[in-house]
């Protein structure tokens, strides 16, 4: 069950109704990324079919439960009467959490995929070659998280 501030729900937390919103959407941006990394370190190992939508669908899993519990307590932090100074601060701190649980996770798999991903191989998509390696899909990924959770200079507004 998930515990709030009830006071939330009156006029003056709709400021963080909206924001918990958006955090929610960015989470599952960033478990999208996290298991199109996932799809794109089995086709440099050479791996197809359902065992792309396996490793995408258990990394995905692994990102939502991993920031299940701090999302909880991030939620236990956030009060109607903070101002603009401390909601920002709030939101960077979270953020920072969550951006460095999705990039921990995507280096694990990094480091599960080992050499054959490294080396990767090319692949004929739509009448194209494509390679795919664990390096490339590893910079892909950590640039959409980039965009997802950008970092932020302390006291740095990230809402809005």
């Amino acid at each position: 069950m998930i515990s709030f501030h009830v006071n939330l729900l009156n006029d003056a937390g709709k400021v963080w109704i909206r924001e918990i919103n958006r955090q929610v959407d960015l989470i599952e941006q960033a478990a999208r990324e996290i298991g199109g990394l996932a799809a794109n370190l089995c086709r440099a190992c050479g791996q197809y079919g359902d065992e792309l939508w396996a490793a995408s669908d258990k990394a995905k899993e692994q990102f939502y439960l991993s920031v299940d519990l701090p999302f909880r307590d991030w939620l236990m932090e956030l009060e109607p009467e903070q101002d603009a100074d401390q909601r920002a601060e709030l939101i960077s701190i979270w953020q920072n959490q969550a951006r460095r649980v999705a990039v921990d996770i995507g280096r694990q798999q990094v480091q599960e995929k080992g050499e054959v991903a490294f080396v990767g191989r090319t692949l004929k998509e739509n009448k194209k070659e494509r390679h795919y390696s664990s390096p490339e899909a590893y910079r892909w990924f950590m640039h959409h998280i980039g965009q997802i959770y950008p970092y932020t200079q302390k006291g740095e507004k990230v809402d809005g």
